[in-house]
């Protein structure tokens, strides 16, 4: 039937990572003022996810608020004071964009106003060093808020009568 052999050969096969890549998902946010935006996920596909079983993502977020300047254009500068954050294993984003005035320890008074145009990059590492980046725009829209009274001054307190002429 043939020639018999005893050796047995064999010849492995190296399997070579695949870098995860961003879907489109999150395109033109419109959010709001003082409304949470904590439903969207980001979402990468990666062709490894159905052969190598330990591989997983860390996700991290840069964002940019787009201010336009002395020459006409525009400069994105980096949101520091209440920024959005990426929960890092999920991808899942949360923000709540505030207008705000607070006082400084100097008694300056200081507003934080978070509507306008934004940049989001989104960074995406896999578990063997592989990345991807991508990029979202967004419009924070401001939303009328409820006027506040303060009383300034020695006269903090206020008293008076109900149906008693002065």
């Amino acid at each position: 039937s043939g020639f018999g052999s005893d050796a047995l050969y064999s010849n492995p096969i190296q399997r070579y990572n695949s870098a995860p890549v961003f879907l489109d998902n999150i395109e033109n946010l419109i959010l709001y003022e003082d409304i949470a935006w904590d439903y969207d996920t980001v979402k990468v596909s990666d062709l490894d996810l159905t052969t190598l079983q330990s591989d997983s993502f860390s996700y991290s977020i840069e964002p940019r608020k787009i201010e336009p300047n002395d020459s006409a254009g525009n400069d994105t500068n980096l949101v520091l004071i209440n920024p959005p954050v990426v929960d890092p294993s999920t991808g899942l984003v949360s923000w709540t964009p505030i207008q705000d005035s607070t006082l400084t320890p100097g008694g300056q008074d200081t507003i934080i106003d978070q509507s306008g145009d934004y940049v989001f990059t989104f960074f995406v590492d896999d578990a063997y060093g592989f990345k991807d980046t991508a990029s979202f725009n967004a419009t924070v829209n401001a939303v009328n808020d409820t006027p506040v009274v303060s009383i300034l001054g020695p006269d903090k307190v206020i008293s008076w009568q109900e149906d008693k002429p002065e």
